[in-house]
């Protein structure tokens, strides 16, 4: 369930930084009451890379 969110979200970002995809999803998980290590391994699956580490 937190892979599809994320991926209609990221769907919609294409235009935007790595950074600032990777913290919309973050966020967008979070409120959904997502853990970290679950947004995480998403963000990996997504394969969203940036200069920041998670």
């Amino acid at each position: 369930m937190a892979f599809s969110l994320a991926m209609k979200k990221y769907s919609t970002m294409s235009r935007l930084d790595a950074e600032v995809q990777i913290r919309r999803i973050q966020s967008l998980l979070q409120r959904k009451g997502f853990g970290f290590g679950v947004i995480g391994r998403v963000i990996r699956e997504l394969d969203i890379h940036s200069s920041e580490q998670l």
